[in-house]
């Protein structure tokens, strides 16, 4: 079954952005936003009803490959017959900037933050000069090379930072998708995995249409079993904290084994540099609730990527770590943190504690 994805819950934020490209005043618009958030969707429509509306328009994507090679996102409009860097520069500006009299060039770059140093100068100078307009996407959490930052600090653009979809319109969404009303369970299901992000919903949707647990039962969709995560967001996911450095990578694996924590738990469990680079990351989030502050990866997705990945006796020693630090705490025989302490006890690499694990039994 074929799903076509509409654009749903963004009608202000296209406006706003078609409102800088119309804006004489500004060089365009950046885009920001955690990573499957809609920045590439978003921006391609805005760049498709430019070019509905008679603007010239140009599409380049930012790669970590293309970074390798001078120029490399803009190699679609390179001259052969460039004899240096100057030369390919003018050549590509003038190209990719080509208007009709009626309306400027609408371009746009997607990743900005990945562009080469020879890329980065081409969009720096057509900002500078004014000679198309710009709709660059930037995620959020990642680090952007100063040269990238000059781009927006030195001319006038406006800025979007676009946020997840809310549970409404997820609902509006997978019911326009896949052309029915959908049980609110499956719903809540789903927001809970993906937290609004449309690139995890439809990646898990479509997993589970095409497995068959999310299936049309006469005219009410319903989805019936446990979600398997596809491949492919996983190595997604996976692909974003697996470069993070070691005591980032124990703060977000600590929390997916036991979330929330107390910020001043996961402190001394971990350190608090890596807490605050964590959060600096965006990969954890942290709420005051009832005069304590608990910490919780961003994105549920995070903890169950590292749970499924990382290696079993790094889990069990944390899990140990966790169920140590639980029991010193002020509150340590609290009902409920004696009952997750004997949860966390049993799958780690601690000795059993029989009167512990008698305990948390009478409770339940």
């Amino acid at each position: 079954m074929h799903l076509a994805w509409p654009l749903v819950g963004r009608a202000q934020e296209m406006r706003v952005i078609e409102a800088a490209i119309a804006d004489p005043a500004l060089s365009g618009i950046v885009i920001g936003g955690m990573a499957g958030v809609g920045k590439s969707r978003i921006a391609r429509d805005v760049l498709a009803s430019a070019a509905s509306k008679g603007y010239p328009t140009r599409w380049a994507v930012a790669t970590s490959s293309a970074r390798k090679l001078p120029a490399g996102a803009f190699a679609e409009w390179a001259e052969s017959t460039a004899i240096d860097s100057l030369q390919l520069v003018r050549g590509i500006v003038r190209r990719l900037t080509a208007a009709s009299p009626d309306a400027p060039t609408v371009i746009g770059v997607d990743d900005v933050a990945l562009l080469d140093d020879l890329s980065t100068f081409v969009v720096h100078h057509i900002a500078q000069r004014r000679a198309a307009k710009l709709v660059l996407t930037v995620r959020s959490g990642e680090p952007i090379p100063a040269a990238t930052q000059e781009i927006w600090r030195n001319g006038q653009f406006d800025r979007l930072d676009l946020q997840p979809l809310s549970q409404r319109e997820i609902t509006t969404l997978l019911m326009q998708t896949l052309g029915g009303p959908v049980d609110p369970d499956a719903v809540r299901r789903m927001w809970a995995l993906t937290r609004g992000n449309v690139l995890y919903l439809r990646n898990i949707v479509e997993q589970e249409v095409a497995d068959g647990r999310l299936a049309d039962h006469h005219g009410h969709w319903r989805w019936v079993g446990d979600p398997v995560i596809p491949s492919g967001l996983l190595e997604m996911v996976e692909s974003r904290l697996s470069t993070l450095p070691a005591p980032v990578s124990e703060v977000i694996d600590t929390l997916a084994v036991s979330e929330p924590l107390e910020l001043a738990s996961l402190t001394r469990i971990t350190s608090a540099a890596a807490v605050e680079d964590a959060e600096t990351r965006g990969l954890v989030t942290l709420n005051s609730v009832d005069g304590r502050v608990e910490v919780r990866v961003a994105h549920p997705l995070y903890g169950e990527v590292r749970k499924l990945r990382a290696p079993a006796t790094r889990l069990r020693r944390l899990r140990g770590l966790v169920a140590c630090d639980l029991a010193d705490c002020d509150d340590g025989n609290d009902l409920r943190t004696v009952v997750r302490r004997a949860v966390l006890t049993l799958d780690s690499d601690l000795e059993p504690d029989p009167h512990l694990l008698v305990t948390a039994a009478g409770i339940g």
